[in-house]
């Protein structure tokens, strides 16, 4: 073997073999994680994450005590969504998709909002940031959103 070809093949190695591990999927503390989370500085988002059996799926149940036009205020909206490891950043995403009902005084008038839910957990520390990206419309959750809003705080782990 060359020398060019042994450099490659270790390397090479070591990631072919990280793709057949089956990793944890990553922290959920093995139950419901709750908080309340800063919401554009100023407001607060009370969630709670609800980790299915499998350690992938789960519920969230989220209350705004400001819709910003795009969300009902301190009236919960659930969804589903999963959790999702990044064993290579040390880190963990929470991802939902949340249906809001019609806010007439939004971007969207009459027409339902869709919420998207982003969170990220470095390691098994108790901060997330992320944020809420809303699109008007029943089940769009994805082009350009009419709002996105912030979120930030502790989500401890159990």
């Amino acid at each position: 073997m060359t020398k060019a070809a042994a450099l490659l093949a270790t390397p090479l190695a070591a990631l072919l073999a990280t793709g057949c591990h089956d990793f944890d999927h990553g922290p959920t503390g093995g139950g419901p994680l709750s908080g309340s989370l800063a919401l554009e500085i100023r407001d607060t988002a009370d969630i709670e994450i609800v980790p299915g059996s499998d350690g992938v799926t789960m519920t969230v149940t989220l209350s705004l005590s400001s819709g910003f036009g795009v969300a009902p205020e301190a009236e919960p909206l659930s969804g589903q969504g999963r959790i999702e490891p990044l064993p290579e950043a040390g880190a963990t995403l929470y991802t939902a998709k949340l249906a809001g009902p019609a806010q007439s005084d939004g971007p969207c008038g009459a027409e339902p909002v869709s919420l998207a839910l982003s969170l990220h957990r470095q390691g098994a520390n108790a901060p997330v940031h992320g944020g809420l990206s809303a699109y008007c419309g029943a089940d769009q959750y994805y082009g350009v959103p009419v709002r996105v809003l912030r979120l930030a705080g502790e989500l401890p782990l159990q």
